[in-house]
């Protein structure tokens, strides 16, 4: 199945893999595009107004599908934490 050209997308999440605020966090990289700087700006917008999903919003992961997204979490070693 053709799914277009392989796009990334940055998936926040807490220190132990779990992603607890739904789609808010995920974002797409843009083509040339640094995942961690990408992260690092989407979780800072919510600094002010959302300070519960800044706090828990601490490391990343990287899938370039969303059927990769595992309702479970990920695992420690595909987190990159954000800096």
């Amino acid at each position: 199945m053709f799914r277009g050209y392989c796009a990334m997308w940055v998936v926040l999440c807490n220190a132990d893999g779990k992603t607890q605020c739904g789609s808010d966090g995920i974002v797409w990289v843009k083509r040339y595009g640094s995942p961690n700087k990408t992260a690092k700006e989407y979780r800072d917008r919510f600094k002010v107004n959302f300070p519960h999903k800044w706090e828990v919003w601490t490391h990343f992961a990287k899938v370039y599908d969303f059927f990769s997204i595992p309702a479970d979490g990920f695992k420690p070693n595909q987190l990159t934490k954000i800096e």
